[in-house]
């Protein structure tokens, strides 16, 4: 079960993202949730991870999730993730061609899922630099929920996709 709803989404701009965001939930979940024998969520830093996430107008983002009790050494991704970088929004490929021109707003309503696409220049582990692609989606509520476009492996020859759920705390 996804912790957020994504009926009637908000559009993604570049301004609905600016801002601080503080972390809701980080679960992964099954990338095939119709599968009745994969396990509904798993909690890779726990139930009570928690977390940053800025963008600015000027296309840096900052990210820093944490376990409610970090270790003083980090052996894994799960223990932590810090990251900083730019960041700007793609949109994944349709059967209409002719959408690829035009505004964000016109871009979704071709049916194009939005990406936020975070490319890392400094991170708290070598993994996470490079390419971090996010498709996005802001709630009616106005939560955002940024869902991993890899899968992360979870315990044997079971791989689940990671959702961060975030909710605004300023704006930019």
């Amino acid at each position: 079960m996804s912790p957020l709803p994504t009926p009637n989404p908000t559009s993604i701009t570049k301004s609905s993202l600016i801002g601080a965001w503080t972390l809701i939930s980080y679960i992964a979940e099954p990338p095939n949730p119709q599968d009745n024998d994969a396990p509904t969520h798993y909690y890779p830093m726990g139930p009570d991870a928690r977390g940053t996430l800025v963008y600015t107008p000027d296309d840096q983002v900052t990210v820093s999730v944490l376990p409610k009790v970090a270790k003083k050494v980090w052996e894994n991704s799960n223990d932590g993730v810090m990251y900083a970088g730019r960041y700007w929004i793609e949109y994944s490929s349709s059967e209409d061609d002719d959408a690829g021109d035009g505004d964000e707003r016109r871009q979704q309503q071709h049916g194009r899922v939005p990406v936020v696409h975070h490319e890392v220049d400094m991170a708290s582990s070598v993994e996470f630099e490079g390419s971090q692609k996010r498709e996005a989606v802001i709630s009616p509520d106005g939560r955002l929920r940024l869902s991993g476009s890899g899968l992360l492996e979870v315990g044997m020859e079971q791989k689940m996709k990671p959702v961060l759920v975030w909710e605004r705390v300023s704006r930019g």
